[in-house]
Formats: C-alpha cells, sequence, structure tokens
C-alpha cells in the first residue's frame, strides 16, 4: 500500500494496468545491437570521439560503434557495441557466428578476432503517454515518452521527469501541498515530452540525408542507386583530387551539417519553459527559441531554469543552482538592494513552506566572484526571485512592490497548490 505509485518501469506494466495509452509511430525499424570484445586499437581513428558512425557498401542503413569500456575507453577499450538496421535478408534470430561476421564485414577487417558476448534488438519509436497521471498513479522516465537515441533525450528527459515531481511528492505527502501539483507535474513534463519525442524523431530520421548524401552526390541510374558498385563509385567520386571532388565534399559537408540539430542541442536540453497554475507569470514574453536548438539562451522569467552562475561563499565556489537545498526547501534570491526583502518574507503566509533567504551581493553572504549575476538574474538591485526546489523560477519582481508580502503569499500558495 503506498499514497502514490510512480511507474518508472519503461512501460512494460503500470501504464497499461491503469489505461494510459501511448500515441505515435511504433517499430520504425528494428536494430541489431552486437556487444563483442576485440582489439581495435590499430584500426580505431579518433579517441577523442565518443561513438562513430559507418556506412558499409555490402548494406543499406547506418551502423554505429561505441566503445563500452569497462577498465579502459578509446581505441584500448576491450569491449565494443556495433548496431545496425535489420534487413531483409538478415537471418530472423542472428546467431553469435552470424553477428561475428557481420561485425567483420561492416568494419572491413575479415581477420578480425571477436568473441561475441551478446545479440540483441530492439525496435525504434516514437511514443507519448496520452497523460502522464491517472489518480494517484504517475508515469516518468520511458514509461511516459519513448523515442530514437538521437540527441541523447531519453535519460535527460526521464531525469527531468524525476526532477520535477520528486518535490512535488514531498510536499503532498508533508501536507504542504495540494493535489494542483500532480495536475501540474502533467502541465509542465507532457509537453516537453513531446517536443523531445518530435526532436529525437527529427533528429534519427535525417540520418538517411546523411546517408543519401554520399550517393547523391554521384549521378547514377535510379534503379542502381546504393548497389555495392555504386557505393564503391560514390566514394571513389568522394575522394577524388580534383574540381568535382572537392565540390562533391563540400557539398557533403553541407548536408552533415545538418546533424547539428542532434550533436548541439543546448536548448532543447536546457532552454523548455513550465507553463502551469503553479507559475506566477510577470507579464513578459519568453524568449525567442533558436529553430535548430543550438542556442540557449539564460533567463528568471517564471517558468523557466534558473540560470547558472558561479558564486563564492568564503573560501566555498558554488553554483547558483546550489542556494537550493535538496530537502524541498524554496529559496529567495535577492541582491544588494533587496534586504527589505527579508522582511516581506517574514510577514508572508509561507503555506507551510521552507523559504530560505539569499542575497547575493556586498551585503550577502554569497558575492557575485565573476561578475556576471546581475546581468543574468534580470532583476534590478531591490527584485527578488522565488525559486523552487527543483531550480524553476516560480516567481519574480523586478523591482520590490508595495504589496511586497501579499505578492510572495500569493506566490507561495500558487507554487505549492494550496
Amino acid at each position: 500500500r503506498s499514497k502514490y505509485l510512480i511507474g518508472a518501469d519503461g512501460g512494460r506494466t503500470i501504464g497499461p494496468k491503469v489505461g494510459i495509452k501511448m500515441e505515435g509511430p511504433t517499430r520504425l525499424i528494428t536494430q541489431i545491437s552486437v556487444h563483442f570484445e576485440a582489439d581495435l586499437s590499430a584500426y580505431y581513428p579518433d579517441d577523442r570521439v565518443l561513438l562513430n558512425w559507418l556506412k558499409p557498401p555490402h548494406r543499406q542503413g547506418v551502423s554505429v560503434i561505441v566503445a563500452m569500456g569497462p577498465e579502459k575507453w578509446g581505441r584500448f577499450s576491450p569491449e565494443w557495441s556495433l548496431g545496425f538496421p535489420k534487413m531483409p535478408f538478415d537471418p530472423e534470430n542472428m546467431s553469435d557466428e552470424e553477428a561475428a561476421d557481420e561485425v567483420r564485414k561492416i568494419l572491413g577487417i575479415p581477420d578480425l578476432d571477436i568473441k561475441v558476448r551478446c545479440v540483441s534488438e530492439w525496435s525504434v519509436e516514437g511514443v507519448l503517454a496520452e497523460k502522464y497521471v491517472e489518480g494517484r498513479v504517475i508515469l516518468a522516465g520511458d514509461a511516459a515518452h519513448r523515442h530514437p537515441p538521437t540527441t541523447g533525450l531519453g535519460l535527460n528527459t526521464g531525469i527531468q521527469d524525476a526532477h520535477n515531481l520528486a518535490w512535488k511528492l514531498a510536499h503532498l505527502c508533508r501536507g504542504t501541498g495540494g493535489a494542483g501539483l500532480l495536475k501540474a507535474y502533467e502541465d509542465e513534463r507532457r509537453p516537453i515530452g513531446a517536443f523531445n519525442v518530435e526532436w529525437a524523431l527529427n533528429a534519427f530520421f535525417n540520418h538517411m540525408l546523411l546517408e543519401m548524401g554520399i550517393f547523391a552526390v554521384h549521378p547514377n541510374n535510379l534503379d542502381s542507386m546504393q548497389t555495392p558498385e555504386h557505393a564503391f563509385g560514390a566514394y571513389q567520386a568522394l575522394l577524388a583530387d580534383s574540381p568535382n571532388g572537392r565540390m562533391r565534399r563540400k557539398r557533403l559537408e553541407a548536408i552533415y551539417d545538418t546533424q547539428l540539430i542532434e550533436f548541439y542541442a543546448s536548448d532543447v536540453e536546457m532552454g523548455w519553459v513550465y507553463n502551469s497554475d503553479i507559475i506566477t507569470p510577470d507579464g513578459t514574453e519568453a524568449p525567442d527559441r533558436d529553430p535548430l536548438g543550438a542556442h540557449y539562451e539564460p533567463t528568471t522569467r517564471p517558468g523557466h531554469r534558473l540560470p547558472h552562475c558561479w558564486l563564492a561563499r568564503d573560501e566555498e565556489r558554488l553554483s547558483t543552482h546550489d542556494l537550493v537545498g535538496k530537502d524541498g526547501r524554496f529559496v529567495l534570491i535577492t541582491q544588494d538592494g533587496g534586504e527589505a526583502w527579508k522582511d516581506a518574507l517574514a510577514q508572508a503566509d509561507t503555506a507551510g513552506i521552507t523559504v530560505d533567504f539569499q542575497q547575493i551581493g556586498r551585503a550577502g553572504t554569497v558575492y557575485d566572484a565573476e561578475g556576471r549575476w546581475s546581468g543574468l538574474s534580470q532583476i534590478a538591485a531591490d527584485g527578488c526571485l522565488l525559486v523552487r526546489p527543483d531550480n524553476v523560477v516560480a516567481y519574480r519582481a523586478r523591482t520590490m512592490p508595495g504589496d511586497a508580502a501579499q505578492q510572495l503569499s500569493e506566490a507561495l500558495r500558487a507554487a505549492s497548490a494550496t
């Protein structure tokens, strides 16, 4: 028995049991992953990259190889994982011997000594739960959203779910939060899940553009495209020391740059905004987001992630994010001219929530060591930010209002859904 049940089971049991359906495309492709041991130190091209994509001429689709460690990494990794899309000509259940042969073909090393540890299959999908909350049952992580690994958003999005949910459940169980906190969880996290599923799908399908870019720059009869003969001809033409070879390489570079949506997605990871009843808006517009997801614009606008800035306390170096504790407390952040907010907080009805007071500047115990916070804060010297336990801004006052205590009371009642 429990007050609440969190389904973080990958969607295997809890969601289906309570009738929550997943929406979106499934079984887009079946991926075969081969976990094997081999010495690739003489062949692996670059220790600086996490993974390499390969385009073997004998099969369609792109393969990816990743070092698996566990003691050594990079070219000296003793274990590796090689993944590739399953094709109609592949055996129904690939044996270890067949998997080893396919690894040798993809890597182009016919005499490579391989020990296969595991062969597995998994399906690529892009699905989202129709709702995140059913009564006192809550979905998080892969149980709420599943998408291709492109852009690396699966784990990030799941951790964000837990980060958003943990403090809300803590306050519900302590009696300092209302049932609206669960509605706020869904209102805040589901739009982010939907956005990230679609983004990952776009990055996944863009790999087809990269793959075809190699062949499309080499003219041939359409019915011969992607045959082994065409593939070898395309590679030869691509690497040719000629004006057309240089043109092909420059054009392919432009095509490959479109995959920046996967590798430079800072705004996708950090530029999200929560719009829910527990956020107190201040009437300002959200900053424009980079259409390609690369440039993240920090802002203290309510509903956004508190900007990171390095601060100092005595000899300690800490981030603005460290000002929020790990026990469900809120924090009221002010600057040198914000001393009056301490009195306003003392007079406010905090709805049973503990709120720490942090003054950044010469007047406080924490100071702006790099001189950046006054600009990042987007508030005047006598303004304030009320920050939730998940480092999201719940309320912002650009300057000190005449009814500061009342505004804080209303913002805290809203933030706790009481």
